[in-house]
């Protein structure tokens, strides 16, 4: 959704050096609304949530997801 949304492809390089391999798993993705100011501020909040690293912080269900669009 973040690709979708923020329109300049992959969040992250996925290509990655092995120095730079801690830092995609850690790293947290750009806010979208400092790419995209038009994109509605509670769908940003929901990209930021699907792109946790934390997967506790991940929405726990499609329909949660569903359910936040809206």
């Amino acid at each position: 959704m973040q690709v979708v949304c923020d329109g300049r492809g992959r969040p992250l390089i996925l290509h990655l050096a092995e120095g730079q391999a801690n830092d995609h798993k850690t790293a947290a993705v750009p806010p979208l609304l400092s790419r995209r100011a038009d994109v509605p501020e509670a769908l940003a909040r929901l990209v930021e949530r699907l792109m946790a690293k934390d997967p506790a912080g991940r929405p726990a269900t499609a329909a949660e997801v569903a359910s936040a669009l809206k």
